[in-house]
Protein backbone atom coordinates (compact mmCIF):
# COMPACT_ATOMS: atom_id res chain seq x y z
CA UNK A 1 0.00 0.00 0.00
CA UNK A 2 1.34 3.73 -1.07
CA UNK A 3 1.91 5.97 2.09
CA UNK A 4 -0.81 8.39 1.88
CA UNK A 5 0.06 12.53 3.03
CA UNK A 6 -1.80 13.75 5.91
CA UNK A 7 -4.05 15.79 3.77
CA UNK A 8 -5.27 12.24 1.06
CA UNK A 9 -5.59 10.39 4.79
CA UNK A 10 -8.20 12.92 5.92
CA UNK A 11 -9.85 13.13 2.73
CA UNK A 12 -10.53 9.09 3.10
CA UNK A 13 -11.56 9.63 6.37
CA UNK A 14 -14.06 11.80 5.46
CA UNK A 15 -14.87 9.70 2.73
CA UNK A 16 -15.54 6.69 5.20
CA UNK A 17 -17.90 9.08 7.19
CA UNK A 18 -19.92 10.02 4.57
CA UNK A 19 -20.80 6.09 3.55
CA UNK A 20 -20.78 5.18 6.46
CA UNK A 21 -21.64 8.26 9.27
CA UNK A 22 -19.88 6.30 12.01
CA UNK A 23 -16.00 5.09 11.85
CA UNK A 24 -13.89 3.34 14.21
CA UNK A 25 -10.20 4.31 15.10
CA UNK A 26 -9.11 0.09 13.97
CA UNK A 27 -10.80 -0.56 11.16
CA UNK A 28 -9.28 3.42 9.58
CA UNK A 29 -5.94 2.04 10.64
CA UNK A 30 -6.14 -1.06 9.28
CA UNK A 31 -7.61 0.35 5.95
CA UNK A 32 -5.22 2.90 6.07
CA UNK A 33 -2.39 1.07 6.84
CA UNK A 34 -0.93 3.12 9.39
CA UNK A 35 -1.06 3.17 13.48
CA UNK A 36 -4.06 4.33 15.87
CA UNK A 37 -2.56 6.97 17.41
CA UNK A 38 -1.67 8.53 13.70
CA UNK A 39 -6.08 8.26 13.41
CA UNK A 40 -6.31 9.86 16.57
CA UNK A 41 -4.71 12.43 15.77
CA UNK A 42 -6.07 13.33 12.41
CA UNK A 43 -9.85 12.73 14.01
CA UNK A 44 -8.58 14.88 17.01
CA UNK A 45 -6.95 18.03 14.62
CA UNK A 46 -10.62 16.70 12.01
CA UNK A 47 -12.49 17.11 15.23
CA UNK A 48 -11.06 20.81 16.22
CA UNK A 49 -11.90 22.13 12.57
CA UNK A 50 -15.60 20.71 12.69
CA UNK A 51 -15.13 18.13 10.16
CA UNK A 52 -16.39 15.74 12.05
CA UNK A 53 -17.37 14.89 15.78
CA UNK A 54 -15.24 12.61 17.93
CA UNK A 55 -16.33 9.97 19.86
CA UNK A 56 -14.74 7.34 22.01
CA UNK A 57 -12.86 5.01 19.76
CA UNK A 58 -13.76 6.99 16.48
CA UNK A 59 -15.62 9.71 15.47
CA UNK A 60 -19.36 10.61 13.90
CA UNK A 61 -20.41 12.73 10.71
CA UNK A 62 -20.72 16.46 11.88
CA UNK A 63 -24.23 16.53 12.40
CA UNK A 64 -26.42 18.45 9.29
CA UNK A 65 -26.68 22.03 10.19
CA UNK A 66 -23.71 22.64 12.09
CA UNK A 67 -21.61 25.19 11.28
CA UNK A 68 -17.97 25.03 9.72
CA UNK A 69 -15.64 26.38 11.69
CA UNK A 70 -14.26 29.85 11.10
CA UNK A 71 -11.00 28.77 9.29
CA UNK A 72 -12.89 26.33 7.05
CA UNK A 73 -15.70 29.59 5.87
CA UNK A 74 -12.78 32.05 5.26
CA UNK A 75 -12.23 30.37 2.21
CA UNK A 76 -15.62 29.59 0.97
CA UNK A 77 -17.32 32.58 -0.92
CA UNK A 78 -14.16 34.28 -0.15
CA UNK A 79 -14.83 36.96 -3.15
CA UNK A 80 -18.30 37.80 -2.10
CA UNK A 81 -16.40 38.37 1.70
CA UNK A 82 -14.29 40.91 0.14
CA UNK A 83 -17.56 42.92 -2.04
CA UNK A 84 -18.68 42.88 1.67
CA UNK A 85 -15.42 44.03 3.45
CA UNK A 86 -15.00 46.54 0.64
CA UNK A 87 -18.52 48.16 0.69
CA UNK A 88 -17.84 47.98 5.04
CA UNK A 89 -14.75 49.62 4.98
CA UNK A 90 -16.60 52.99 3.27
CA UNK A 91 -19.01 53.49 6.56
CA UNK A 92 -15.91 54.29 9.16
CA UNK A 93 -13.82 57.56 9.36
CA UNK A 94 -10.86 58.20 11.22
CA UNK A 95 -11.20 58.60 14.55
CA UNK A 96 -13.95 56.09 14.74
CA UNK A 97 -14.10 53.37 17.12
CA UNK A 98 -15.03 50.30 16.49
CA UNK A 99 -16.46 46.88 17.67
CA UNK A 100 -15.43 43.80 15.15
CA UNK A 101 -16.26 40.37 16.25
CA UNK A 102 -14.57 36.93 15.24
CA UNK A 103 -15.40 35.21 12.29
CA UNK A 104 -14.59 34.35 8.62
CA UNK A 105 -16.57 37.43 6.90
CA UNK A 106 -14.72 39.98 9.77
CA UNK A 107 -11.62 38.79 9.00
CA UNK A 108 -11.42 39.77 5.10
CA UNK A 109 -13.34 43.12 6.66
CA UNK A 110 -10.01 43.71 8.90
CA UNK A 111 -7.62 43.17 6.28
CA UNK A 112 -9.41 45.57 4.14
CA UNK A 113 -9.37 48.06 6.80
CA UNK A 114 -5.92 47.62 7.58
CA UNK A 115 -4.73 48.25 4.06
CA UNK A 116 -7.17 51.73 3.56
CA UNK A 117 -7.85 53.40 6.62
CA UNK A 118 -5.93 54.96 10.09
CA UNK A 119 -6.86 56.75 12.97
CA UNK A 120 -9.29 53.99 14.01
CA UNK A 121 -9.79 52.44 17.54
CA UNK A 122 -11.11 48.97 17.15
CA UNK A 123 -12.47 46.28 20.20
CA UNK A 124 -11.92 42.47 19.02
CA UNK A 125 -12.66 39.60 20.66
CA UNK A 126 -10.74 37.80 18.27
CA UNK A 127 -6.94 36.83 17.73
CA UNK A 128 -6.93 36.94 13.84
CA UNK A 129 -8.90 40.30 13.91
CA UNK A 130 -6.38 42.02 16.18
CA UNK A 131 -3.16 40.51 14.10
CA UNK A 132 -4.27 41.25 11.31
CA UNK A 133 -4.99 45.09 12.23
CA UNK A 134 -1.68 45.10 14.25
CA UNK A 135 -0.17 45.46 10.66
CA UNK A 136 -1.38 49.16 10.62
CA UNK A 137 0.42 51.44 12.69
CA UNK A 138 -2.94 54.18 12.76
CA UNK A 139 -4.78 52.18 14.63
CA UNK A 140 -5.53 51.22 18.38
CA UNK A 141 -6.53 48.01 19.16
CA UNK A 142 -7.73 46.75 22.27
CA UNK A 143 -8.76 42.86 23.17
CA UNK A 144 -10.80 41.58 25.02
CA UNK A 145 -10.42 39.15 27.57
CA UNK A 146 -12.20 35.45 27.87
CA UNK A 147 -12.26 31.94 27.15
CA UNK A 148 -11.04 31.21 23.37
CA UNK A 149 -13.45 29.35 21.34
CA UNK A 150 -11.12 27.75 18.81
CA UNK A 151 -14.51 26.52 16.05
CA UNK A 152 -15.16 30.52 16.32
CA UNK A 153 -11.74 31.72 16.86
CA UNK A 154 -13.08 33.86 19.25
CA UNK A 155 -12.95 34.87 23.16
CA UNK A 156 -16.15 34.44 24.60
CA UNK A 157 -17.55 34.42 28.79
CA UNK A 158 -18.12 36.77 31.46
CA UNK A 159 -15.21 38.12 31.77
CA UNK A 160 -15.51 38.86 27.58
CA UNK A 161 -19.10 40.64 28.53
CA UNK A 162 -18.01 42.17 31.52
CA UNK A 163 -15.07 44.11 29.64
CA UNK A 164 -17.57 44.75 27.19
Amino acid sequence: MQKLSKAERQKRILNELHASSTIRISSLAAALGVSGETIRRDLDEMGVGGALARTYGGAVARPVGAEAAWTERLGEMADERRRIAAAAATLLRPGDVVMIDAGSTVLHFARRITAELEGLTIVTNSFSVAIALGGNPGFSVVSCPGAYDPHEGSLTGPDTIAFI
